[in-house]
């Protein structure tokens, strides 16, 4: 199953767990997302890890501490999902490909 597009506050928190991820190697706590995006409260950023999830582009594990992981978007859905150019920006470097 492809991932689904998503919308630009989803964008923003998948930016935000996908470098906290590659820098510390593990999720960060809700609380951590909530420092970091300004959201006000832990349901707003479950809601958006949930729905992240339903979407295809996070693994979450309930009930499980740092539950979160990044799933490897293929470069085709990168790059036909409107909300995904920066991604492909950020993360597709033709010359780093084997």
């Amino acid at each position: 199953m492809s991932p689904k597009p998503i919308t630009p506050r989803q964008m923003k928190l998948y930016k935000v767990l996908e470098a906290y991820i590659r820098e510390h190697g593990y999720s960060p706590s809700y609380a951590e997302v909530m420092e970091m995006t300004g959201y006000k409260s832990k349901s707003t950023v479950s809601r958006l890890v949930h729905h992240l999830a339903e979407r295809g582009w996070i693994t979450y594990e309930p009930n499980k501490a740092h539950g979160i992981g990044l799933v490897d978007l293929p470069y085709e859905m990168r790059r036909t999902c409107p909300t995904c150019k920066q991604i492909i920006l950020q993360r597709y470097n033709p010359a780093a490909t084997p």
